[in-house]
């Protein structure tokens, strides 16, 4: 024990193990919702590029929301915006689960409160990737980071899985009843915190004052400028993959609700094996040449899973597609960290959400050209364009690493 918590000293934090134990809570929430209005969207109208638009809709609020968010999470005690969010979510999975009950769920409900969750959820991300460095401090940033993905990967599995079993044999409703009780637990553990969520360098600036800071530093800061367009590259072609899993899985492969939560489920063990590797035998230097590495790990990955043609092997490659997204995740959240003084790093995750709500591009793209040409060569075309991302994050390698 004592030397897991020299190599990753978070661990010895109280505080930080349940801002862990919150991201459990929380991403059961997000990786069983996926699946769910998923498959509802695909039942509805029986077509990939809906479910693209209803992906796009969950990811444009991160374009959207990224910059505010990050304002506030500089602004207000980040504890008190957790809280908030894990019970709006909730609220939010209530209502649609009783539109379902009374049968008046509609399309463009659907879309609807998709995109409400999506605006939510934007808030949690700045706000709790930053409080996760106020406890342990810039130099254990990425290792710690790999922590919180770690327990958002096993939130994710058991959400996923838990979902497709009970859509399938219990229905959409009860789905997202069980998924909205995930936040509501979620918000009282963050109760159980004891400090009020803020850093020692919080300035308490006016809200007006905290943006402008907010535009200089993007204007100024050229390596976070480097890194913000490096991530919204990786994420419009990297993890639009979500948007064909459920043609992929009832179309290709034959299966339902049950083995889509299955896959969903692979995706987050992926992840989580490399959070776990990463956060105890990571390394803090060098972080660029790694990133570049591993984006081009992830270009290859979606190329095999455009190649499955098996659950086994699909699942073997999504594993491979999980585990270096989650990297580049934490590599660019730990990247955009140092690359700014300690009261700015909320903003520098609103960058980073700006980044990752590019995404719905890719969701829209993918989504475009798998209902023309088949899932397999959506999936097969965005992994040349990762690993096309990889060779342009190769030529800007020297300024990360300086990080």
């Amino acid at each position: 024990m004592r030397n897991l918590l020299r190599r990753n000293p978070a661990l010895a934090n109280r505080e930080f193990r349940t801002l862990c134990l919150d991201g459990v809570c929380y991403a059961n929430g997000t990786g069983g919702e996926q699946v769910v209005f998923g498959l509802l969207v695909l039942q509805i109208t029986g077509s990939s590029w809906w479910v693209g638009v209803a992906f796009a809709l969950y990811f444009a609020p991160l374009l959207l929301v990224g910059a505010p968010a990050g304002a506030l999470a500089d602004w207000l005690p980040r504890r008190f915006l957790l809280r908030i969010v894990q019970l709006a979510i909730g609220l939010n999975l209530t209502i649609v689960g009783l539109l379902i009950g009374l049968g008046d769920l509609e399309l463009w409900h659907l879309l609807l409160v998709t995109f409400i969750s999506g605006c939510v959820r934007s808030v949690y991300q700045p706000a709790r990737l930053s409080y996760a460095v106020d406890l342990v401090g810039s130099g254990n940033a990425a290792s710690s980071l790999a922590m919180l993905q770690l327990g958002n990967r096993i939130g994710q599995g058991l959400g996923a899985i838990l979902a497709g079993v009970i859509m399938q044999y219990l229905g959409a409703q009860t789905a997202y009843i069980v998924l909205a009780l995930g936040h509501f637990v979620g918000f009282f553990v963050l109760g159980t915190l004891k400090t009020k969520g803020g850093v020692v360098t919080h300035e308490r600036t006016s809200l007006a004052q905290t943006f402008r800071d907010y535009g200089l530093e993007m204007v100024r800061n050229r390596t976070l400028g480097v890194l913000v367009i490096a991530t919204a590259a990786v994420n419009i072609f990297g993890f639009a993959f979500m948007a064909v899993l459920p043609e992929l899985v009832t179309g290709r492969l034959g299966l339902g609700a049950q083995a889509l939560g299955l896959l969903t489920a692979s995706r987050a063990l992926g992840g989580a094996l490399a959070m776990l590797v990463f956060a105890f035998w990571g390394s803090e230097r060098r972080l660029g040449t790694l990133y570049a590495g591993v984006v081009l790990v992830f270009g290859i990955g979606l190329i095999l899973l455009a190649l499955a043609g098996s659950f086994v092997a699909a699942i073997g490659a999504l594993l491979i597609v999980a585990a270096t997204a989650s990297l580049t995740d934490v590599l660019s959240q730990a990247m955009m960290q140092r690359a700014v003084a300690d009261h700015l790093r909320g903003r520098a995750m609103g960058a980073w959400m700006i980044s990752v709500g590019m995404s719905p591009l890719g969701a829209l793209e993918i989504g475009a050209v798998a209902a023309h040409y088949g899932e397999h060569v959506a999936l097969a075309c965005n992994g040349v364009a990762v690993i096309v991302c990889a060779g342009l994050i190769g030529l800007v390698v020297t300024r990360m690493n300086r990080l």
